[in-house]
């Protein structure tokens, strides 16, 4: 009985903290916003101003509004809405603080269509472009034509029913493979910046380092040619320059096919 005496005590001691905690809660007044927004992948499409903007637009009033009044998950879903926003974390404190995280999505391509121009992101979904950042990331044009209202929502990390019946979008999840593939590679993320569609289904690589084109056929073979590949750059381009073809071929198995300037 004694333990159960100390067990029922112990409860109704941790429910009047509770209780005094949600009343505090209620008085306590919204007296601080803090916004931290993850910058590490070097990316800056969101600001602080961007989310201080729409919290003081919902009304909410530094030293006025009681911080229990404030609707954090109609602030974190307003806030994830946000087309650059990957995901928002929305939380108050004890001491009357809003805290606000914001994680960015991470572009890893920019497209260029015919009718628009967009990123893909690191999950592989598409991105519009931002009016106060541009990412440093590998360009993809060529023969594209698809319009960004046709592929918005749409994920091009792994096949769907769209790209079954839409070779646009084929492109689209080969060009999201290929820039995710030279992105696991730090000497590969450098060196490829452009990925180029051509007419006849052959695709190009433009690389930062050497005045040629690199033609591979997409992401088939993709490991055995960017050996081959890195092969040639250490022991023959190092030797014999790296101007002295225009077009190295990686598109057949176990050979380089060099065309000279």
């Amino acid at each position: 009985f004694k333990n159960i005496a100390i067990i029922s005590v112990s409860i109704c001691v941790v429910l009047a903290v509770l209780g005094l905690t949600e009343a505090n809660k209620r008085d306590l007044k919204f007296n601080e916003l803090k916004v931290n927004i993850d910058v590490s992948d070097g990316n800056f499409f969101v600001d602080e101003l961007d989310i201080e903007s729409q919290v003081f637009a919902k009304g909410y009033q530094e030293g006025k509004e009681p911080i229990a009044n404030i609707d954090l998950r109609v602030l974190e879903d307003q806030f994830d809405e946000m087309p650059s926003v990957k995901k928002a974390e929305v939380y108050s404190t004890l001491d009357g603080m809003l805290k606000v995280e914001i994680m960015q999505r991470i572009p890893i391509a920019r497209v260029y269509t015919r009718t628009s121009s967009f990123y893909l992101d690191k999950a592989g979904y598409v991105m519009p472009l931002s009016d106060k950042y541009t990412a440093k990331v590998p360009v993809v044009n060529g023969d594209l034509n698809i319009d960004y209202s046709v592929v918005e929502g749409q994920n091009f990390a792994a096949p769907n029913e769209l790209m079954k019946i839409n070779f646009e979008s084929r492109k689209l999840h080969e060009a999201y493979m290929l820039a995710k593939k030279f992105k696991e590679v730090p000497f590969w993320d450098a060196q490829f910046k452009q990925i180029y569609f051509k007419e006849d289904g052959d695709i190009e690589l433009i690389p930062a380092v050497g005045n040629h084109v690199i033609l591979i056929d997409g992401m088939a073979q993709i490991d055995e040619s960017l050996t081959k590949l890195m092969i040639l750059y250490k022991e023959g381009l190092s030797k014999t320059g790296w101007n002295n073809y225009r077009v190295i071929n990686l598109k057949y198995k176990d050979q380089i096919v060099c065309i000279k300037r």
